[in-house]
């Protein structure tokens, strides 16, 4: 079962996952080169297993127009809210960052789906986990 306080008070090191994927304890602890490459070869094998499926959001945000450039800045700024840092990266990748880069998602409206999601997390259904990183 997760241990809310424990968890959420866990160093950068200790929680750098959460449910399995990368979160922002471990966006924070890269530079800004890795940041990027990390995006790229996220969104290149996105690219590969969409290009299948027409339909998909992953493809739609790739061909939206934003840069990895931007969507770096928008995690940064995201994950610079320490209550943040246990949302997953695909969340911010794909949720967030494209909603928030269109217009579609207000700060207040982003501060309401965190506080929702870090809820969740208290209940057991997300769950930060520790790394040997």
């Amino acid at each position: 079962m997760f241990a809310a306080n424990s968890a959420l008070a866990k160093s950068s090191k200790e929680a750098r996952l959460t449910s399995g994927a990368y979160n922002g304890n471990y966006w924070t602890s890269i530079k800004d080169k890795e940041k990027l490459d990390y995006l790229s070869g996220f969104m290149d094998a996105l690219n590969v297993v969409d290009s299948f499926n027409e339909d998909s959001k992953r493809l739609k945000l790739l061909k939206g127009g934003f840069t990895y450039g931007q969507i770096k800045d928008y995690a940064d700024k995201f994950y610079s809210k320490k209550k943040n840092r246990p949302i997953p990266l695909a969340y911010v990748i794909f949720g967030f960052a494209p909603n928030a880069l269109s217009g579609e998602l207000s700060e207040s409206a982003e501060d309401s789906v965190v506080d929702k999601m870090l809820e969740e997390m208290k209940s057991g259904s997300i769950q930060p986990q520790e790394t040997s990183e």
